[in-house]
């Protein structure tokens, strides 16, 4: 489906972005249909209750029905208490041809870095780049959290000793990494 019907779509344009934002019932069925039923939704106390956050651009307003400019991804079901929201995305935003050196240390362990943190993209970032890129003795190299959509990440090399992640991706749409090297 490309349509939702609304209570009411007052406030969205086309054009612009918005999330739909759903949250996990009290059985986890929105976990366990987001893994078709053949794994568990996940025991995580950080994760729970599950929400889903897809960001869309707004295709089309025709009273309160909204036409999205790609198809759903998955089932949008009134027990998950779907929401749509308007969504502020910074867009255009590209990183590219740099080095970042953070101070050579030894690895402090999970969840006790020291937060030399390379890139990242987080709350609504979309059709942006990082290309050509070093990062040298990062805990957490590059990152694209929640609402980043249409990222490239292209030709990124990392060196030094291992972190925490050297690419995370999460909570994300339609984002693209290729050429991604880690020589730690």
């Amino acid at each position: 489906d490309t349509t939702l019907t609304l209570d009411s779509a007052a406030g969205i344009t086309p054009g612009s972005f918005v999330t739909l934002a759903m949250t996990d019932d009290s059985s986890r069925s929105l976990g366990s249909h987001l893994h078709n039923g053949q794994a568990s939704p996940g025991t995580c106390s950080y994760q729970m209750p599950l929400t889903l956050d897809i960001p869309f651009l707004a295709q089309a307003v025709r009273g309160n029905r909204l036409e999205l400019n790609q198809p759903l991804r998955t089932d949008v079901r009134l027990g998950w208490s779907p929401v749509i929201e308007g969504a502020p995305f910074l867009t255009e935003v590209g990183i590219e041809n740099l080095r970042i050196e953070f101070i050579p240390s030894t690895y402090a362990g999970h969840n006790n870095e020291d937060g030399y943190n390379g890139i990242y993209f987080e709350n609504g970032v979309a059709n942006s780049w990082v290309h050509q890129v070093t990062i040298d003795e990062s805990d957490n190299a590059v990152i694209l959290g929640r609402l980043s959509k249409w990222i490239e990440v292209r030709d990124v090399q990392l060196e030094g000793r291992t972190g925490h992640h050297g690419f995370r991706c999460e909570h994300t749409a339609d984002c693209l990494v290729t050429d991604f090297n880690q020589d730690c």
